[in-house]
C-alpha cells in the first residue's frame, strides 16, 4: 500500500532504486530484533517506518529536491504585475517586489537565459535579470519548514 496510488487507496509515495534493497536490510534487522523466524508484514511495516526515504516522503518533504540549491533572480520589468503572475505560474517559490524589478526564487536548474526566454514568451518585457544569490538547500531545514 506504500507505493499503491493515493487514489487506490495506498499512501502514493514513490519508489526509488535502493527502497527494495534497504528494505530487505532493515527488515532483516527488525525481524532479529523482533525475534522473528521470517520477515512478515508487521516486519516490512516496521521496516517502512524506520526508512529515512520513505518517512521523509510521508511527510511531503521531496527528496529529489533537497539537494538542490534555489537562485533569487532580479528581473528589471515595467510589467511587476504581469511578471509576478507568469513567476508563480512558472514555478517561483517566492516573489517580491522592489523598486523597478521583481525578485523571485527559482530552482537552480533555471538559468538567466531561459527565464528570459520563458518571461519573454509569456509577453512581460525585460530590461535585465541578474542573479543576486544561490542558497543551499538543507535537509534539516526542510524538516524543521514541515513542522511548523
Amino acid at each position: 500500500m506504500v507505493y499503491t496510488p493515493v487514489a487506490d487507496g495506498g499512501e502514493g509515495l514513490q519508489p526509488s532504486y535502493a527502497h527494495a534493497r534497504d528494505l530487505a536490510q532493515i527488515a532483516q534487522a527488525v525481524r532479529i530484533n523482533m525475534g522473528r523466524e521470517r520477515v512478515d508484514l508487521e516486519v516490512i511495516e516496521r521496516a517502512l517506518d524506520k526508512h529515512v526515504l520513505i518517512a521523509l516522503q510521508r511527510m511531503d518533504i521531496d527528496i529529489s529536491q533537497v539537494h538542490h540549491s534555489i537562485r533569487t533572480f532580479r528581473i528589471i520589468t515595467d510589467d511587476p504585475d504581469n511578471a509576478e503572475r507568469v513567476l508563480r505560474l512558472y514555478g517561483a517559490l517566492t516573489v517580491a517586489r522592489e523598486d523597478g524589478a521583481v525578485l523571485a526564487d527559482l530552482e537552480d536548474s533555471i538559468s538567466p537565459s531561459q527565464l528570459l526566454e520563458h518571461l519573454q514568451n509569456q509577453g512581460v518585457a525585460t530590461g535585465r535579470i541578474d542573479v543576486i544569490s544561490e542558497t543551499k538547500r538543507e535537509i534539516k531545514k526542510a524538516i524543521l519548514e514541515h513542522g511548523d
